[in-house]
């Protein structure tokens, strides 16, 4: 077949009406792209197909008790040119299977050319890892000082009393029958099978942390794990993304309870814990206070049996549970480390300058379907991610890229920018791209291979930017990034709107970055960071 060949299908129906008169339609499928995806054109209507696997199934509906299908190989350049060519007829799956075989390789075998990215069409099954439908417990734990603590010990510092926590808590949760453990900064969050185990296994990891705390000396009071707190809730419907990303209410719950009403290390309950383990033995002695919250009724728990392990808690080079390359960090804890030694060949190994874009997407839908919304949120990052990898980007997570400098990082933002505009503007997808905004800052970040571990202030900061102050899809820079695109010729037409707030008790001063419409600075530099 032709490079962009298209296959049309000849479906002769029988209607069940009571005048039982045939109809005739006709089906075309389209690659659009070698190997993703294929379109369904059947008359005026469209209906997306995900993977020759699915043209398989929607070609074997159609023939099944519907008559004959007819497949017949055409060599047109595009969907409206007529069709022509021979003809291959069958009703047997098999057939339709060769069908859509052919379909394929005339996709996969076409030339590609530089179009505009956009929404494709998906099914969940694309994005989704897994759904778990039964009850399940949810618990999130987080900590407190990380500003405080970055300003006076430095972000390695921070790190290190990160996985240190991890490293008393991992094996917690794996006792307690953890089924899928996530790591995000400073929260850990653990699914369990059992309401039960989590709700004590987010009192025996306070009650470790607190007895780890006790056995600092007054001199490496440094080394305390501020926990901000752990908390518990339960539910069924969590949904886990290809990239481990957990979603569904009971999550949501959970993190609320565990990142915005814990605080100084408490353990807090949703309601629908406490009544699931009121009845336990290790509960006879608790006492639950309802705890001040109007948003969601949860219970602080205290008076617990003592749940930490009588062989003690684990070392700080046990890296039974910790990734390896965490070791190093967890090592500081150690009495009489050589800390002086140790950071020097940490930060030798894995300080680095980059350029952070952190961008906020509004997944806000009528539905309350969580696989809707993952599908909506990947339908978007897809098109996003190929323009910032055209700029020489690199993700690290949904959200956050990193730039060798910040020059690449603007224009990716102006590039998808435009992308989003054009898009929503154009009214072929059925769902627009609805990006928030975007925050830009450079610096030096703590980036460990194979780990999660990429923290520092440009991090924050650009989350900061394009998280919580952009609105309505702008660009925030730092005055750092903005000196640097000013040596830039590209950014001759730019504007640039100066702004300032409080961020962390002191005055902040950035910019919003402009151009003129449809204006995306193109060339080469001719001068500045390239």
């Amino acid at each position: 077949m032709a490079a962009n060949a298209a296959l049309s299908f000849c479906c002769c129906c029988r209607s069940k009406t009571r005048q039982s008169r045939n109809t005739h339609s006709e089906i075309r499928v389209v690659p659009l792209r070698p190997e993703r995806f294929v379109y369904i054109h059947n008359k005026n209507k469209e209906k997306h197909l995900q993977s020759i696997d699915d043209v398989y199934r929607f070609l074997s509906v159609k023939a099944e008790g519907q008559g004959d299908v007819a497949a017949i190989a055409s060599s047109s350049p595009s969907p409206s040119t007529s069709v022509g060519g021979g003809a291959l007829v069958g009703t047997s799956s098999t057939s339709a299977r060769s069908v859509a075989a052919n379909v394929a390789a005339s996709g996969s075998s076409s030339s590609s050319s530089s179009t505009q990215p956009k929404m494709r069409p998906s099914t969940s099954a694309d994005w989704i890892s897994e759904v778990i439908t039964d009850e399940v417990g949810i618990l999130v734990s987080d900590m407190s000082g990380f500003t405080q603590t970055v300003r006076r010990h430095g972000i390695l510092h921070f790190a290190s009393i990160i996985a240190r926590k991890r490293q008393l808590s991992l094996p917690i949760l794996k006792k307690r029958g953890a089924v899928r453990t996530f790591t995000e900064g400073d929260d850990l969050i653990a699914v369990f099978k059992s309401v039960s185990e989590a709700a004590l296994a987010a009192v025996e990891m306070q009650q470790s942390i607190k007895a780890y705390n006790s056995s600092l000396s007054d001199d490496r009071a440094a080394f305390t794990i501020k926990l901000g707190g752990v908390g518990v809730h339960c539910g069924s419907g969590i949904v886990i993304d290809k990239n481990g990303t957990i979603s569904g209410e009971p999550f949501r719950g959970a993190y609320f309870i565990g990142e915005n009403l814990c605080e100084g290390g408490n353990v807090l309950f949703s309601s629908s814990v406490k009544e699931r383990v009121e009845g336990l033995i290790e509960f006879s002695a608790a006492t639950f206070t309802k705890f001040d919250s109007d948003e969601m009724e949860c219970f602080a728990v205290e008076g617990v049996v003592d749940l930490v392990p009588k062989e003690g808690l684990p070392a700080p080079d046990d890296g039974s549970h910790i990734s390896p390359h965490l070791l190093p960090l967890a090592r500081r804890h150690s009495p009489g480390a050589d800390l002086e030694r140790m950071d020097k060949e940490i930060l030798a190994n894995h300080l680095k300058r980059s350029c952070v874009l952190m961008f906020s997407l509004d997944l806000s839908s009528e539905s309350d379907d969580d696989t809707e919304v993952l599908c909506r949120k990947f339908r978007c990052l897809e098109p996003i991610g190929q323009v910032l990898r055209e700029h020489q980007g690199q993700g690290l997570e949904d959200l956050l890229w990193l730039f060798e400098n910040p020059v690449d990082a603007v224009l990716g933002a102006l590039a998808v920018q435009k992308l989003v505009r054009r898009s929503n503007q154009s009214g072929v997808d059925e769902r627009s791209i609805e990006v928030t905004g975007y925050g830009i800052h450079c610096g030096e970040i703590l980036q460990i291979e194979g780990t999660d571990v990429h923290w520092g202030d440009p991090v924050n900061t650009a989350s900061k930017l394009g998280q919580d102050m952009a609105k309505g899809g702008t660009i925030v820079v730092t005055t750092q990034v903005k000196e640097e695109c000013l040596k830039d010729s590209r950014f001759v037409n730019a504007t640039w709107k100066e702004e300032s707030c409080k961020m962390s008790g002191a005055d902040f001063v950035y910019h919003i970055v402009t151009t003129p419409e449809d204006a995306t600075p193109q060339g080469s530099p001719s001068c500045g960071s390239q």
